[in-house]
């Protein structure tokens, strides 16, 4: 929790070490291969804020652009 809370890059070491935690295939390890899998997940995303930033653009954008056609007389 706390690799992904604070700084979503990764160190190669750490990545390579991530890596084999997901290979590791027996019941007792699932949870630690599970979690190796959401934290290397985790650090290929975009930070939330940028992801946010992304689907407003396109929102006010899309209402920019076809907002004049949704005026209240045309939904009733």
């Amino acid at each position: 929790d706390q690799l992904c809370g604070r700084d979503p890059t990764l160190t190669d070491e750490l990545m390579a070490i991530l890596t084999e935690l997901t290979q590791l295939s027996k019941t007792t390890n699932a949870k630690v291969a599970l979690r190796a899998r959401q934290v290397l997940i985790a650090s290929h995303l975009p930070s939330y804020e940028l992801r946010h930033n992304q689907v407003e653009s396109i929102f006010l954008s899309a209402i920019d652009m076809y907002g004049h056609q949704f005026c209240i007389e045309n939904l009733q």
